[in-house]
């Protein structure tokens, strides 16, 4: 991810602005947004690390702002850069462990063993309280599914965060040493924040490999699942589109030649997909970055043409054979 709002504040900036041309620019970058009953201020604090502070107060005289979402979210995901190493070696340690306790067990019981961590580190991140409240209003946590709670739970961090002017003055200022390992030790939000992908990234892991409950909230669709869901009257299945994302992934396909191949093997000779040359080699560009003229062949006959429709087909075969 790119860190735009890194450092995009200097001291210098900072000491000449007035409170309004620190708003101006704020706004301007979309630094912040219309909220409720606050005024954006600056001042100098030498109580705090780097001595400088960015400040939405209440203020019932003014339009109302706060840090944006954006920015929120950029901070977040620069902190999780920052914690990401040693959430993957956690993971890394978990999965030997669960191989472990779980050697010789069969499928449906290792399933059930996975199911049970899985209840439990959800339990530890969602707020019992809440999930009473919203039995209580009809909400049953089976209909509302844990994953999207989880996400729930996400977002309250992302509010807390917006909070936390120290943090994200420091990012604007590029204050990367403020963002030392005594500090991530220390601080209660980040704490709070690195519990949470923590025990989040286990989840995630233990839903992928035993399938609790379907997932496009934390794990992003695949180009063929966002395909088909926009054109599930143009492919035969899902493992159609997902074949081709598998062999337009690899570079060495990624040739015009190929792409012919390929449209002719799926199409002419297997039948899996009614889509035009045209509208495949749209999918092509807008997927995978080709930029072919066009998907017309002179001669379909052509051995070279007909060796590589023959590939196709084959690696397709094999290719059903493992799913």
């Amino acid at each position: 991810m790119e860190h735009k709002y890194f450092g995009i504040l200097t001291e210098e900036m900072y000491n000449s602005f007035s409170d309004k041309e620190m708003f101006n620019f704020l706004n301007d970058n979309n630094l912040i947004e219309l909220y409720t009953n606050l005024t954006v201020n600056h001042k100098r604090n030498t109580n705090q690390k780097n001595g400088f502070e960015i400040f939405a107060k209440p203020n019932q005289n003014e339009t109302a702002y706060s840090f944006s979402d954006k920015l929120v979210h950029e901070v977040y995901a620069f902190i999780k850069l920052l914690i990401i190493g040693s959430i993957n070696t956690n993971l890394l340690i978990f999965n030997s462990d669960f191989e472990i306790n779980n050697f010789g067990f069969s499928d449906k019981k290792m399933k059930k063993s996975a199911l049970k961590i899985f209840k439990n580190y959800f339990f530890d991140l969602v707020n019992k309280q809440q999930i009473i409240s919203d039995k209580n209003t009809g909400k049953e946590l089976d209909n509302q599914k844990m994953i999207p709670a989880l996400k729930k739970v996400q977002n309250s961090l992302f509010e807390k965060l917006k909070e936390e002017e120290t943090i994200i003055t420091c990012y604007l200022f590029g204050y990367i040493d403020h963002f030392d390992k005594e500090f991530l030790d220390k601080d209660p939000i980040l704490l709070e924040i690195y519990e949470f992908e923590n025990k989040l990234n286990i989840i995630i892991e233990l839903n992928k490999k035993f399938q609790f409950e379907k997932d496009d909230i934390f794990i992003s669709k695949s180009i063929a699942q966002v395909t088909y869901e926009k054109f599930p009257d143009e492919f035969d299945s899902i493992e159609v589109l997902e074949f081709i994302e598998l062999i337009m992934n690899d570079s060495k396909y990624q040739f015009r030649k190929f792409a012919l191949g390929l449209f002719y093997a799926l199409k002419m000779e297997l039948n899996l997909t009614t889509i035009s040359a045209e509208g495949f080699n749209q999918l092509l560009t807008e997927c995978f970055n080709c930029n072919f003229k066009n998907l017309s062949l002179g001669n379909s006959s052509a051995k070279s043409h007909v060796e590589k429709v023959e590939m196709f087909i084959s690696k397709y075969q094999i290719f059903i054979s493992k799913s």
